[in-house]
């Protein structure tokens, strides 16, 4: 049975006060909504970048360059101190 057919007939078994079918209007594809949903969220994920890194500047020109340091974490068998010797 292919997929439209597939899901009409699903539709047409399942009660009318099933959450998927009383989610939203029946034109509008679930798949282009989620993909709707990811553009929106993927911009708002580049305006909160965009503003963190004009803030990271901001604070640069104001106090100095920052600097940050980050522990090897690529073997956590061995300790930093002993990371050297082996």
């Amino acid at each position: 049975m292919n997929m439209l057919v597939s899901t009409a007939a699903t539709a047409a078994a399942l009660p009318v006060d099933s959450p998927s079918i009383a989610a939203g209007p029946p034109d509008i594809d679930p798949i282009f909504a989620a993909i709707e949903k990811h553009r929106v969220a993927m911009d708002a994920l580049k305006r909160a970048n965009a503003e963190q890194e004009r803030v990271l500047r901001l604070a640069d020109e104001m106090v100095g360059r920052h600097e940050l340091s980050v522990l090897d974490m690529r073997e956590p068998s061995n300790p930093p101190r002993l990371a050297s010797i082996c």
